[in-house]
């Protein structure tokens, strides 16, 4: 019997983690995002609440997210989280969090060359969904420290 697959995207904001999580999910596998579960607790990042506020919003979620995945993984489901883990800890504990309930742990990391980071920045900038939550905070002056 085949473990049950926990795909986990490892990329800065605009780096493709949603557009390969989606492609993912119209082939079957579950797709759990943090920032579309925020968005429909909280709102639009920085208008509906303060920019300053979102990591004491986004905690809870990410902790109700991953008993999310626990249960889909126990239920022999694949699934991708849409969720940067940039943060080696973060990795680490999904990692431990996958394999305690028998789940695989796949992790893909998306590298973007800066002008196409810049130019897909620009672009999701001028919509208003879960998505582009903080593309604000990718500029260019920030990529070059």
């Amino acid at each position: 019997m085949t473990k049950p697959l926990a795909v986990g995207l490892i990329g800065i904001t605009g780096s493709g983690k949603t557009t390969l999580a989606t492609a993912l999910a119209a082939r079957g596998v579950v797709r759990l995002s943090v920032d579309e579960a925020v968005h429909r607790l909280h709102g639009r990042y920085g208008i509906d609440y303060p920019e300053h506020e979102y990591g004491e919003r986004e905690r809870p979620v990410v902790e109700a997210v991953l008993a999310e995945l626990v249960e889909h993984l126990r239920a022999g489901r694949d699934l991708v989280l849409d969720h940067g883990l940039w943060l080696r800890r973060e990795r680490e504990e999904l990692r431990r969090t996958v394999e305690r309930v028998g789940g695989q742990l796949l992790l893909v990391y998306l590298p973007v060359e800066k002008p196409e980071l810049l130019a897909r920045l620009e672009r999701r900038n001028r919509r208003s969904d879960a998505n582009v939550m903080n593309s604000s905070h990718v500029s260019e002056p920030a990529l070059s420290q």
